[in-house]
């Protein structure tokens, strides 16, 4: 912005808005690590017109800039909170009418499920196993590989290491979940504890990966299993 009067007065601001006729919406939530380099890559490749929010630099979606996505796909590492009150009702609402998320991040459920975490509550933990059709069952200590399961929505049949070059290596905490009401287990580690869950509420439905998704290896299946139409 520049004044007409006196030109030397100048300043620049930059700022991320939500528009309409964007398919999918990518949200970042590393923290400003370059993680999103796991994700885009299928993004790109699909027929889909999409965008990325960095989260902790840009602030909370609310549930009617959400709902104007076909898919979600919103990863987290490394960041505490994960995801907050205001980030839960609007997950809620887009999920409930009709939006389809996929979450994934190591932390992300034992964060709101655990009673010993201090981000616990009775209705974070409620939220997820309404929502998301998911539990939380302990860390997933050891877990090094994921497989998928044959009533995966994606990647049916496919297993990855999680540790193993070609992927983030950041795969330090994964959770182990299980699943609840409407909820179906959709992945397993290599050690036989659920890794992944898929749901259905409301109008819309959920793909939970309990782990850093992007430390799947080789890369190419983090970016394979990031996406699915």
């Amino acid at each position: 912005v520049t004044s007409q009067g006196s030109p030397g007065l100048t300043t620049a601001r930059d700022f991320l808005l939500v528009t309409s006729g964007v398919e999918m919406l990518l949200v970042d939530g590393d923290g400003g690590q370059t993680l999103e380099q796991w994700y885009t890559p299928a993004l790109t490749a699909s027929s889909h017109t999409w965008a990325r929010w960095p989260r902790q630099v840009a602030g909370m979606l609310d549930q009617l800039e959400l709902e104007g996505f076909d898919g979600v796909i919103w990863f987290n590492d490394g960041v505490t909170q994960a995801l907050d009150d205001d980030d839960r009702v609007a997950l809620a609402y887009y999920v409930q009418h009709g939006g389809t998320l996929l979450l994934s991040g190591q932390d992300v459920v034992q964060q709101s499920c655990d009673p010993a975490s201090p981000w616990y509550s009775e209705q974070a933990a409620s939220w997820f196993t309404t929502v998301l059709g998911v539990n939380w069952a302990g860390a997933a200590t050891g877990a090094t590989s994921v497989s998928t399961l044959s009533l995966s929505p994606f990647a049916r049949n496919q297993s990855a290491t999680l540790s193993g070059a070609g992927g983030a290596g950041n795969n330090t905490s994964p959770d182990a979940v299980t699943p609840a009401g409407a909820g179906i287990l959709a992945q397993r580690y290599g050690t036989n504890a659920g890794a992944g869950v898929v749901a259905n509420w409301g109008a819309g439905k959920s793909y939970v990966c309990a782990y850093a998704l992007e430390a799947a290896s080789p890369g190419e299946t983090a970016e394979r299993w990031a996406y699915a139409d």
